[in-house]
């Protein structure tokens, strides 16, 4: 064998190696769990919040008032996670005592949801996609034809 098929396939192996550990450790870290995901849906009749880590689903009948917020202080995690990008869980700060937080770190706005004796804050991906989330919370309340009120935190 000369030299250059030796060499051939020496960088054959070696880049079959270098492409088995690129694989195993990609699979590695998306199990590992650094990202999250969270997604919400409205309809006429509910609102729907999930993350990794469980899920939310309101009635809009139980709906009191919906905030869009530009800057939050998200308080201390009671229960629940924060990865690389988002925070998930029951946090607890000074504006809403104890409540329900679904929110990606860096999206830029917040909807905040008071139904009951609680409170739900969540985003989207960011801050467009959050807004337009709540021109839907305020178009299904019309829908329903309940009346919530509605403000934004400017």
């Amino acid at each position: 064998m000369d030299t250059v098929t030796r060499l051939a396939k020496r960088n054959g192996r070696s880049m079959l190696i270098m492409t088995i550990v690129f694989f195993l450790v990609a699979s590695f870290w998306s199990m590992s769990g650094h990202d999250g995901t969270i997604i919400s849906q409205v309809d006429k009749e509910m609102l729907g919040v999930a993350g990794d880590n469980g899920s939310v689903f309101i009635s809009m009948e139980d709906i009191l008032s919906v905030e869009l917020l530009n800057n939050l202080d998200i308080g201390i995690c009671i229960s629940g996670e924060s990865r690389d990008n988002v925070n998930m869980g029951k946090y607890q700060n000074e504006i809403y005592g104890e409540y329900l937080l679904y929110a990606y770190k860096e999206a830029g706005s917040y909807i905040a949801v008071h139904y009951g004796e609680d409170v739900l804050v969540f985003n989207n991906r960011s801050r467009k996609i959050t807004e337009k989330t709540y021109e839907e919370l305020i178009n299904a309340s019309v829908t329903s034809r309940k009346e919530v009120c509605y403000g934004k935190n400017e």
